[in-house]
């Protein structure tokens, strides 16, 4: 009988960013590819709360899929099992990550005519409790971040000029983010709002260190990780984009 031994990125399991135009019930999983010996494809396994397989995607030699079908609301669980040519598959899977379907952004209503300092209230599907909202609106920063259900969220955000569009938004559910990830989109290590990864952003995170989830004094957006504690990994990430 034949053996390959595969060597397993575990940790690299991760969600795509939301987007406004996002379709119902989907998420788009990406891993990084495995390393050591020559790897056939990928299985992609869903799960419910209690671990069941609800379905086993084959996703070939891509190392991205989209799984559709998932009910709004509903928290799922997603690892990924290489195998090789000879179809043996990894002994020990990805570790598994939990998310809702894809968040997006159906409505916000926003006080009209206010200039400066306001609450926002954002209407759509599957925000998760710890989700973080992001704008791309120049003229626009967010401060704080409140889930009220899995469709509603309240948010305290600056406007200086303008008003502020779903397009602008960007809904990040708590899961865990890679380097890589967070480097192609640099706009979340900008903790500050002053445009860019700096500096800055790395003394802030640095002074959150220490705490975690349900701490009065934890603050979502320094946990770039999305592991939901302040360590030095999060000073890595700013660090690794200077």
């Amino acid at each position: 009988m034949r053996r390959t031994v595969m060597t397993w990125l575990a940790s690299s399991l991760i969600p795509y960013l939301a987007s406004t135009c996002a379709f119902a019930g989907e998420l788009t999983i990406a891993w990084a590819p495995s390393e050591g010996e020559i790897i056939a494809g990928y299985e992609l396994e869903v799960l419910n709360a209690e671990d069941r397989v609800l379905e086993v995607i084959d996703a070939g030699e891509a190392t991205k899929v989209a799984v559709t079908d998932l009910e709004d609301g509903v928290i799922y669980g997603f690892r990924v099992r290489p195998y090789d040519v000879y179809g043996n598959r990894a002994a020990e899977p990805s570790r598994v990550i939990r998310s809702t379907p894809r968040p997006r952004i159906d409505d916000v209503d926003l006080p009209l005519g206010v200039i400066g300092r306001t609450f926002a209230t954002i209407e759509g599907r599957n925000f998760m409790p710890g989700a973080q909202v992001v704008t791309t609106n120049p003229s626009a920063s967010i401060l704080s971040t409140q889930v009220l259900s899995h469709e509603r969220m309240r948010v305290e955000v600056v406007l200086n000029g303008g008003s502020l569009a779903t397009d602008d938004l960007l809904v990040l559910n708590p899961v865990p983010k890679t380097e890589d990830f967070l480097l192609a989109h640099q706009a979340l290590l900008d903790v500050d709002s002053s445009g860019r990864a700096g500096l800055a952003d790395r003394d802030r995170v640095v002074m959150g260190m220490g705490t975690q989830f349900g701490d009065p004094a934890y603050r979502r957006e320094l946990d770039l990780s999305g592991d939901r504690r302040i360590d030095q990994r999060d000073v890595d990430l700013i660090e690794a984009s200077l």
